[in-house]
């Protein structure tokens, strides 16, 4: 009889992008799933647990309320979404191609060379041994996703995961590391591009964590839930630039005053408190873990609002032929 994989609790907040309390709080509140147990109490879940997790959330997303849904199968729940094939079987970029990885790190360039059959989903476009050895241009194609592997986290290690993942085009990275301070793990709050996960991680561990990198690309800014990394919580939501200076936003509430419309005015005061906001949520100091998942949250939120009015913004300008 063939032993079924089986995953920590951690490994499916990250591919479902649900939270690891809202995971606890389906299993014991609604009874969605019934983990097996080691014998020091520790959860584990199967590939099917997995799968009808990710279509409760996908529903719940939609709106439909988790009690209506949670006694439904999986079955029965992915004819409800809709969806077709496993949302567990692995990750796919669009167009349903593999996902197409840059590696660092010799643990990484030693698992994928080994070919594992949890990482048949993911190709690897290139290897290198470390971020020093990374050339310009990293690679010649497109790259879906970044996946760094470092003994040792510091900040000049997450600039360089920063400066690599502009140069390759990719979306996301996700960096494995293995000893990092407290502080060095608070300041990829401010790179949401970025999702840090304490190794050795096993291949089906990163199998999951490219999935959940990459459905976090596809989901558009405004979902009902934001992303969360698999930690408990923090946004993986990237965080959109931002399109108008406070120089500009300034400008336009002088440049506004002189027509009689008053809307370009209002707007450019809202995005003026929201980007300060925005500041203040990234750089305000954190006491606790769960004070910076809060202030993570909020400083996503509060750009996700703020790009959603400057796009009111551009129009209204369009609309009124103000230039600033």
């Amino acid at each position: 009889m063939i032993k079924q994989e089986r995953y920590q609790i951690s490994s499916v907040a990250r591919a479902t992008g649900l939270s690891v309390h809202t995971i606890r709080a389906w299993e014991k509140r609604y009874k969605v799933i019934s983990p097996e147990r080691t014998e020091t109490g520790r959860r584990l879940y199967g590939r099917e647990d997995i799968r009808k997790l990710t279509y409760l959330k996908r529903l719940v997303d939609e709106g439909n309320p988790i009690g209506l849904v949670a006694g439904l199968s999986a079955d029965q729940l992915e004819n409800r979404v809709g969806a077709t094939g496993d949302p567990a079987l692995g990750p796919q970029a669009p167009g349903g191609r593999k996902c197409s990885v840059l590696v660092v790190g010799e643990a990484l360039r030693g698992m994928f060379h080994a070919r594992e059959r949890d990482l048949e989903d993911l190709e690897p476009l290139a290897h290198y041994g470390s971020l020093d050895s990374v050339p310009h241009p990293p690679v010649s194609s497109p790259v879906d996703l970044l996946v760094v592997d470092t003994p040792t986290l510091f900040s000049e290690t997450i600039r360089a995961v920063a400066d690599l993942l502009r140069d390759c085009g990719a979306r996301r990275a996700i960096l494995v590391y293995g000893f990092a301070q407290r502080e060095t793990l608070r300041q990829l709050l401010s790179q949401p591009a970025i999702t840090a996960i304490r190794g050795p991680l096993r291949p089906a561990d990163l199998r999951l964590a490219a999935k959940a990198e990459i459905e976090s690309v596809r989901s558009p800014i405004g979902a009902a839930e934001p992303k969360t990394s698999g930690d408990g919580g923090l946004p993986a939501t990237a965080i959109p630039p931002r399109r108008y200076s406070r120089e500009q936003l300034a400008r336009l509430s002088r440049i506004a005053s002189t027509v009689q419309c008053e809307c370009p005015q209002h707007l450019g005061k809202l995005l003026s408190d929201l980007t300060a906001f925005e500041q203040y949520s990234l750089e305000c100091e954190n006491r606790s873990l769960d004070d910076a998942r809060i202030h993570a949250f909020l400083h996503s939120a509060t750009a996700r609002a703020r790009a959603l009015l400057e796009e009111a913004l551009s129009r209204v300008l369009e609309s009124e032929g103000i230039s600033i």
